[in-house]
């Protein structure tokens, strides 16, 4: 089974360092947008929207410097209890959604038709 969201480790370089960088407003708004793909599934109500908010600030943290912004400190720091799998996943799906809004991915299906 073929991961929607995997992506070359040089494209996921490029995202850690425009999250941290953020260059320009182009990029700010990709990462704006890229942050909505994160934690999707968590409920209207106010506290579990602070912990998709929290998740927000864990990914794009551990995204930049995964050692200084490990999952447990981050889980202590925010107190929650973020799996290191679904952190991980939701990396991912960041990182693939910001690309997709920069244009760093080919279209999946015009790869495969050639």
């Amino acid at each position: 089974m073929e991961d929607k969201y995997d992506l070359p480790r040089g494209v996921v370089r490029a995202c850690a360092g425009l999250v941290e960088s953020c260059p320009n407003e182009r990029v700010a708004q990709a990462i704006k947008r890229a942050e909505q793909a994160i934690g999707r599934d968590y409920a209207d109500d106010p506290i579990a929207q602070r912990n998709r908010q929290c998740l927000i600030h864990m990914v794009k943290g551990n995204l930049v410097n995964y050692k200084l912004f490990d999952r447990e400190t981050m889980n202590r720091r925010y107190g929650l209890q973020i799996s290191h799998n679904e952190l991980w996943r939701e990396k991912k799906k960041f990182c693939y959604q910001l690309s997709k809004e920069l244009g760093f991915l080919k279209s999946r299906e015009a790869s495969h038709a050639k």
